[in-house]
């Protein structure tokens, strides 16, 4: 279970980061809800190219609220699975490479 003292703050992110996030996060919701096959986010991500790297850098270690809508917290990453997303898509994004196929 996550805890507080893993993320460094909560951080609800303005409107316009949310409205980035948001078509990604609508993604995981529509999938997990269909149990269907679940869109790569890693790969959503990446093809949105070095403008996401300084998304990725701030958010990182944060734990995000959404002031416009609640996401359910089973599409939530565990700690350690964050921390590897993140660090693969920043590695992805710096170096300009696509994660995966459409």
């Amino acid at each position: 279970m996550l805890q507080i003292t893993d993320v460094a703050a909560a951080i609800v992110p303005p409107r316009e980061v949310q409205s980035l996030l948001r078509p990604i996060l609508d993604l995981c919701v529509e999938a997990e809800e269909s149990q269907g096959e679940h869109q790569n986010v890693l790969h959503r991500v990446t093809v949105r190219g070095k403008r996401m790297l300084p998304l990725l850098l701030k958010y990182r270690n944060a734990h995000v609220i959404f002031s416009q809508r609640k996401y359910p917290s089973s599409i939530l990453l565990a700690y350690d699975v964050k921390k590897e997303f993140f660090e693969n898509a920043i590695e992805s994004v710096t170096a300009g490479k696509v994660f995966g196929e459409d």
